[in-house]
Protein backbone atom coordinates (compact mmCIF):
# COMPACT_ATOMS: atom_id res chain seq x y z
CA UNK A 1 0.00 0.00 0.00
CA UNK A 2 1.34 3.07 -0.87
CA UNK A 3 1.26 6.58 0.61
CA UNK A 4 -1.81 8.31 -1.44
CA UNK A 5 -3.59 4.81 -0.17
CA UNK A 6 -2.69 4.98 3.64
CA UNK A 7 -3.82 8.52 3.67
CA UNK A 8 -6.87 7.36 1.49
CA UNK A 9 -7.59 5.13 4.09
CA UNK A 10 -6.98 6.91 7.32
CA UNK A 11 -9.30 9.97 5.24
CA UNK A 12 -12.15 7.56 5.09
CA UNK A 13 -11.82 6.12 8.59
CA UNK A 14 -12.14 9.60 9.96
CA UNK A 15 -14.76 10.70 7.79
CA UNK A 16 -16.98 7.34 8.40
CA UNK A 17 -16.45 7.55 12.42
CA UNK A 18 -18.27 10.91 12.14
CA UNK A 19 -20.86 9.54 9.64
CA UNK A 20 -20.32 12.15 7.14
CA UNK A 21 -20.66 11.55 3.33
CA UNK A 22 -18.03 12.54 0.64
CA UNK A 23 -20.36 15.40 0.03
CA UNK A 24 -20.68 16.13 3.74
CA UNK A 25 -17.05 16.18 4.17
CA UNK A 26 -16.48 18.56 1.07
CA UNK A 27 -18.82 20.56 2.26
CA UNK A 28 -17.09 21.17 5.70
CA UNK A 29 -13.65 21.19 4.09
CA UNK A 30 -14.42 23.58 0.53
CA UNK A 31 -14.11 20.23 -1.33
CA UNK A 32 -15.89 18.44 -4.01
CA UNK A 33 -17.32 14.92 -2.91
CA UNK A 34 -15.52 13.63 -6.40
CA UNK A 35 -11.93 15.07 -4.90
CA UNK A 36 -13.22 13.36 -1.58
CA UNK A 37 -13.42 10.04 -3.29
CA UNK A 38 -10.01 10.45 -5.17
CA UNK A 39 -8.30 10.90 -2.09
CA UNK A 40 -9.82 8.23 0.04
CA UNK A 41 -9.10 6.23 -3.27
CA UNK A 42 -5.44 7.35 -3.34
CA UNK A 43 -6.39 8.87 -6.78
CA UNK A 44 -5.18 12.65 -5.98
CA UNK A 45 -2.50 13.69 -4.04
CA UNK A 46 -3.69 16.25 -1.30
CA UNK A 47 -1.52 20.32 -1.11
CA UNK A 48 -0.69 21.01 2.21
CA UNK A 49 -3.57 24.00 1.70
CA UNK A 50 -5.76 20.91 1.42
CA UNK A 51 -4.31 18.67 4.31
CA UNK A 52 -5.32 21.84 6.49
CA UNK A 53 -8.51 22.31 5.27
CA UNK A 54 -9.52 18.89 5.84
CA UNK A 55 -7.75 18.75 9.29
CA UNK A 56 -9.97 21.94 10.21
CA UNK A 57 -12.99 20.24 8.96
CA UNK A 58 -12.04 17.32 11.04
CA UNK A 59 -11.16 19.27 14.10
CA UNK A 60 -8.07 17.82 14.43
CA UNK A 61 -4.57 18.88 14.00
CA UNK A 62 -2.41 17.92 10.66
CA UNK A 63 -0.63 15.42 12.29
CA UNK A 64 -3.68 13.58 13.80
CA UNK A 65 -5.20 13.52 10.44
CA UNK A 66 -2.29 12.10 9.34
CA UNK A 67 -2.76 9.23 11.70
CA UNK A 68 -0.37 10.44 14.26
CA UNK A 69 -0.30 11.88 17.90
CA UNK A 70 1.59 14.98 17.50
CA UNK A 71 5.20 15.88 19.07
CA UNK A 72 8.13 13.23 19.30
CA UNK A 73 5.80 10.26 19.08
CA UNK A 74 4.01 11.31 16.25
CA UNK A 75 7.37 11.90 14.59
CA UNK A 76 8.42 9.03 15.41
CA UNK A 77 5.64 7.46 13.99
CA UNK A 78 5.48 9.38 11.03
CA UNK A 79 8.77 7.88 10.31
CA UNK A 80 7.45 4.34 10.41
CA UNK A 81 4.27 5.03 8.15
CA UNK A 82 6.71 6.88 5.03
CA UNK A 83 9.49 4.80 3.12
CA UNK A 84 12.74 6.13 3.06
CA UNK A 85 12.32 8.53 -0.13
CA UNK A 86 9.33 9.85 1.25
CA UNK A 87 10.74 11.04 4.42
CA UNK A 88 13.39 12.41 2.79
CA UNK A 89 10.95 14.47 0.42
CA UNK A 90 9.25 15.34 3.66
CA UNK A 91 12.32 16.37 5.54
CA UNK A 92 13.10 18.88 2.71
CA UNK A 93 9.33 20.25 2.33
CA UNK A 94 9.54 21.12 6.66
CA UNK A 95 13.07 22.61 5.93
CA UNK A 96 11.57 24.77 3.59
CA UNK A 97 8.86 26.12 5.92
CA UNK A 98 11.07 26.68 8.53
CA UNK A 99 13.30 28.75 6.34
CA UNK A 100 10.04 30.71 5.00
CA UNK A 101 8.75 30.94 8.05
CA UNK A 102 11.19 32.22 9.59
CA UNK A 103 11.60 28.86 12.34
CA UNK A 104 14.69 27.96 14.33
CA UNK A 105 16.65 24.59 12.37
CA UNK A 106 15.97 21.67 14.59
CA UNK A 107 16.50 18.54 14.01
CA UNK A 108 13.99 16.14 12.09
CA UNK A 109 14.23 11.93 12.64
CA UNK A 110 17.48 12.65 14.09
CA UNK A 111 19.53 13.93 11.00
Amino acid sequence: MDLGERFGKRLRQLRRERRWTQGGLGRRAGLTAKYVGQLERGEACPSLRTLEQLAKAFGVSVGELLGEGGGAAGEHGLRLWLTSDERQHLKRVVETLRRLLGRPQVSLWGT
